[in-house]
């Protein structure tokens, strides 16, 4: 199977994953060789490794009762919660943290502490 073909099956684009087929390859889970048919193309092969892998995820996600496999099983419940996931993959300006959200929200959060302080000493 090509980066294109894979990138099809699992709707990304294809430089999305350029830079994780390096990673996994230098990390010997892939071996990439090139194709008889076009000399342009690289054909993506999983080591034993990477299928020793994802067999253990398999049985992590078929277990009822792992924390892991409930959140895996929850991604895929309903439908565009992983494409919701995955957004980050497409857009480099989307963030995986809520940081800049808790950050907005802490004057809030202050503005009702200090609020609450106020009323307390004004009843003694």
């Amino acid at each position: 199977m090509t980066l294109s073909d894979v990138a099809k099956v699992l709707r990304v684009e294809t430089a999305t994953l350029s830079s994780l087929a390096v990673r996994l390859e230098r990390d010997g889970l892939l071996v990439r060789e090139p194709s008889p048919k076009d000399k342009r193309a690289m054909l993506l092969h999983l080591t034993p490794r990477a299928r020793e892998l994802g067999q253990q995820a398999e049985q992590i996600t078929q277990a009822r009762h792992n924390k892991v496999a409930k959140a895996i099983n929850y991604m895929f419940e309903k439908h565009g919660r992983w494409q919701a996931f995955t957004a980050f993959l497409d857009d480099g300006r989307i963030c995986l943290t809520n940081n800049a959200a808790e950050r907005a929200l802490r004057g809030v959060a202050l503005g009702r502490r200090v609020a609450a302080l106020c009323r307390l000493r004004a009843r003694r």
